[in-house]
């Protein structure tokens, strides 16, 4: 499914304000679902790579990188993700990249496959707004292109959640330009809250130097790749 973010996204305006109040659904669905799912608790610690924007904010290659970085220090990670027909590209380059790696239309049956693996920690891809498994670690993706939009939530704004969401988590992971002024934003809501910066760098830079390409992009946020680029 093809998606463009809506330029109202980017902050309040007439048509931000007249769909205010479908994004009280939103809100009101959200209570609900904190109040009647019925919580899962694994025994095995499960981290939780997520975010609040709707769209890429590097959830992926994060998920990826910890994965590692664990793997290196003995432990037997697995990624697990909830599977989506329209995921099939994010799905294939995980696959491509890590061992341990299960998806399952919903996100419980994939933990249990992982620890039939005899895998001893659990990284989520995604899975911030399912209440149904209690993580141990969550951890926040924003991208500093795009940070949290208007602060609405969707359809007026980008948001899934609001910025509160964050008191779940223990660290937010912030992608491009350092904006010190959104890090004092979300040490308002959460001081507790670790804040790190990450960037992507191209590796092969020497290669595509001199030559033409046909770029294109299926991530969840498409102008991030070709402003990279």
């Amino acid at each position: 499914m093809k998606f463009k973010k809506p330029k109202f996204w980017n902050k309040t305006n007439f048509l931000s304000i007249c769909l205010f109040p479908f994004s009280l659904i939103t809100l009101a669905f959200n209570i609900l679902k904190s109040h009647f799912v019925t919580e899962n608790r694994f025994n095995i610690p499960i981290i939780c790579v997520g975010n609040i924007f709707v769209g890429g904010t590097g959830k992926t290659p994060l998920s990826i990188y910890i994965y590692n970085l664990l793997k290196n220090k003995k432990f037997k990670p697995a990624i697990v993700r909830k599977y989506y027909n329209s995921h099939l590209d994010e799905i294939n380059f995980t696959k491509s990249k890590v061992k341990q790696f299960f998806f399952d239309k919903k996100r419980i049956l994939s933990i249990f496959e992982a620890q039939k693996k005899k895998t001893n920690v659990i990284i989520m891809d995604d899975g911030l707004q399912d209440v149904s498994i209690i993580k141990d670690l969550n951890i926040v993706c924003f991208n500093s292109s795009d940070l949290i939009g208007n602060g609405f939530l969707l359809p007026a704004g980008p948001l899934r959640e609001q910025l509160g969401k964050i008191n779940d988590c223990r660290i937010a992971v912030i992608n491009g330009k350092r904006n010190l002024a959104f890090e004092k934003k979300l040490k308002s809501v959460s001081n507790n809250i670790e804040i790190y910066q990450s960037k992507y760098e191209i590796k092969n830079r020497k290669k595509l130097r001199g030559k033409k390409f046909l770029a294109f992009a299926g991530i969840g946020n498409p102008e991030n790749f070709f402003k990279l680029l």
